[in-house]
């Protein structure tokens, strides 16, 4: 085991009383201990590895208690959606900032996750650097033997302004189009722009 992990205190240090049945007793209490640490080792680190890409992560990450919906643990990413530091995100409830979800339905979400389903879905908040729109993923997690919800969310409020941009300029050309046949000479206007001239469609 000392080979197999590189760990001083994991290994089995010989124990002989002449005694068959005893030996063999002591040896398995021995291997179980070692077990044991080994497997509080491989814990630690695999905690160690979560609580890295949970604080530096890019998106917001939230841990949340699916009873009470409160926020256990955030990092700053998330935070920053609703324009506080993550000191004073945590604590508050999840639902806090949502405009589009109710605490009812993120408690039935908490409860599906539970169950083993994972959701993706779009909401908005409102924070005080205004409204933002995310993208939410929801799955269970289990950390230091209590059921959490790990909660990820992009933001592509740059995405849905630059949409509504696309949109208002289409409306806006729609207004006033026309075209201009430099062959035929011909002019022809769009229907909302004959409208707004007065001339039938």
């Amino acid at each position: 085991l000392r080979q197999l992990i590189g760990h001083e205190s994991l290994a089995i240090a010989p124990f002989h009383t002449g005694l068959p049945e005893t030996d063999e007793a002591a040896a398995a209490l021995l291997a179980a201990e070692a077990e044991r640490k080994l497997s509080a080792a491989a814990i630690a680190e695999s905690e160690a590895g979560f609580r890295a890409l949970f604080e530096y992560a890019p998106s917001g990450a939230m841990l949340v208690d699916p009873e009470s919906l409160r926020i256990v643990d955030c990092n700053e990413a998330a935070a920053v959606h609703v324009g506080l530091t993550a000191d004073r995100f945590r604590g508050m409830y999840a639902t806090t900032f949502s405009l589009d979800t109710t605490p009812d339905r993120a408690r039935e979400v908490a409860q599906s996750a539970l169950n083993g389903q994972r959701f993706h879905y779009e909401t908005r908040l409102i924070g005080l650097n205004g409204e933002r729109h995310v993208v939410n993923a929801v799955a269970a997690v289990r950390i230091g033997g209590r059921d959490l919800l790990l909660l990820t969310q992009m933001d592509i409020t740059a995405l849905r302004q630059a949409q509504e941009r696309m949109r208002l300029a289409a409306e806006a050309a729609d207004l006033a189009s026309w075209e201009y046949d430099p062959i035929t000479k011909r002019i022809t206007y769009s229907d909302r722009a004959r409208l707004l001239l007065g001339w039938p469609a």
